[in-house]
This record gives C-alpha cells, sequence and structure tokens, in this order.
C-alpha cells in the first residue's frame, strides 16, 4: 500500500473508516493507530518481537494492531518463510541434536506453541520432522505408567531433522530407566515400535536389549 494511501485513511474520521473498512469504530480508531507503524508491523520478514522494539510498542499490542488491519483487509496473516530467523533457528539447534520442543523454546526464547507453528512449517517443507512421545493406548492393560518406562519424556514431541532417525533414537533411549524387567521390557517395547521411525526404533530395542536385567 502506497504511503499517500496510508496518510490518506489516518486523516478521514475513524467513523468514516470504520464504513468504509466495514469494522467498529473501537476498531477503526485502533486501526488509525496501526496505520501510524503500518510498514513495520506488516514486514513478515520481521518476528513479532522484533516489530515490538522496532516500534516501542508491546507484542500485545502489536497483535492488536495487525489483527485489526487484518480484518480491516489491509494486511494478510504472517506466514513463516523457510528462509527466515527463526525457522534457521530451530534448525540449527536441532541439527545432529534432537530436541524436545520444550527444549527448543528454552533456545530459541519461543513458548512451545510457537516452536510448534515452526515446526509444522517446517513440516510442509519437509526440512524437519517430529515424533510425539505418547504411550497410552485405549482399552490396553498396563502394568507399568509411562512416567516408569520414560520419564521426563512422556506426552513430548521430539523435533529432528530427516536422515537423522538413528540420533532420534539416541535422545529416547536418554530417558529409559538404564535397567528394565521383563514386564517393562514389554509393556516400552511394542508401544516406542508403533510411534518411532524403523531406524529409530533399532537404536532404542538395542539399548532396551542391553539393559535388560532378570528378577
Amino acid at each position: 500500500m502506497s504511503k499517500e494511501l496510508i496518510e490518506k485513511l489516518r486523516k478521514i474520521s475513524k467513523e468514516e473508516l470504520s464504513r468504509i473498512s466495514n469494522i467498529s469504530e473501537h476498531q477503526a480508531q485502533n486501526l488509525k493507530c496501526a496505520l501510524v507503524y503500518f510498514s513495520t508491523i506488516t514486514d513478515h520478514e520481521l518476528s513479532i518481537k522484533e516489530m515490538a522494539e522496532k516500534t516501542g510498542l508491546g507484542k500485545g499490542t502489536i497483535n492488536v494492531y495487525r489483527g485489526t488491519l487484518i480484518k480491516a483487509g489491509l494486511e494478510t496473516r504472517k506466514k513463516y518463510k523457510y528462509s527466515s530467523p527463526e525457522s534457521d533457528k530451530v534448525l540449527s539447534f536441532i541439527k545432529g541434536k534432537p530436541s524436545t520442543y520444550e527444549e527448543i523454546g528454552e533456545k530459541a526464547g519461543k513458548t512451545i506453541t510457537q516452536v510448534a507453528n515452526l515446526m509444522t512449517f517446517l513440516k510442509k517443507k519437509h526440512k524437519a520432522r517430529n515424533v510425539n512421545v505418547e504411550l497410552s493406548r485405549r482399552n490396553v492393560k498396563r502394568n507399568f505408567r509411562s512416567d516408569q518406562l520414560i520419564d521426563g519424556l512422556t506426552d513430548r514431541a521430539i523435533a529432528y531433522l530427516p536422515g537423522e532417525e538413528k540420533l532420534l533414537g539416541e535422545k529416547v533411549t536418554e530417558y529409559i530407566p538404564e535397567k528394565l524387567t521383563l514386564g517393562m521390557r514389554k509393556s516400552l517395547t511394542p508401544r516406542l515400535k508403533r510411534i518411532l521411525p524403523k531406524e529409530a526404533f533399532e537404536v532404542v530395542y538395542e539399548y532396551i536389549c542391553e539393559h535388560a536385567v532378570r528378577v
């Protein structure tokens, strides 16, 4: 949108802006404010945090202003690009080191939801993969709770790069007890086989066999 048009929209009343944009007068007032920062808060190369730093506004205010621009048809929803610094950060964190979403979030300063959104994009581009470590199965009697078998990893997602399935397997073994009884092996093995890629499961199964104990 040209600077001339932005300036023109800023000068008209909120009542008129409400009418032509099909939004409420309250939203029209937000729209007038949003137009002051239009070039920055519509720059899809910037994260919300970077937009806030450039404008001096809070991230919540940025989201409100962007939402108003979108509703008025003056902006589109921000989509992550593979070449963006945020996507590159995730890839650099997990290269050679599969990591949980929590671990990525701590390193990148992101929430779990933000990490999940970035991973959704990367998976669509076939740049990264993930495994959800959910061991529960309905209608199956279990003698061991998930946290007894794989403590700290239950119900978490692990991100990894294609071709690094063996490293994924090694990551999973970090959470498995060093001593596994026959009952634990029988409970854990089929449940992990169901969710892990073949190469990752082979690494895990070797670990399970090596750490089997007789009781």
